[in-house]
């Protein structure tokens, strides 16, 4: 018998193993977003507002679209 199957066969059993623990384990590690997750997404989006209400940019827009709005006219 060659001496290194017994060496093969427990190097694979190890290395699945190894390899199904750390699946196990990371499919109960990500089960989606966390209340700093979403408190982020919603500072970002209340300061994107902020930013639009400070520089004015609903005006700015609406002045730059009219002309080429009256063009499709």
């Amino acid at each position: 018998m060659n001496p290194l199957i017994p060496l093969y066969v427990t190097t694979s059993l190890f290395l699945q193993d190894r390899v199904e623990t750390y699946l196990e384990k990371r499919k109960d590690f990500d089960r989606g977003a966390s209340f700093f997750e979403y408190a982020a997404l919603i500072a970002v989006i209340a300061g994107m507002i902020g930013v639009w209400h400070k520089f004015n940019l609903a005006d700015k827009i609406t002045k730059k679209l009219e002309p080429l709005l009256d063009k499709l006219k």
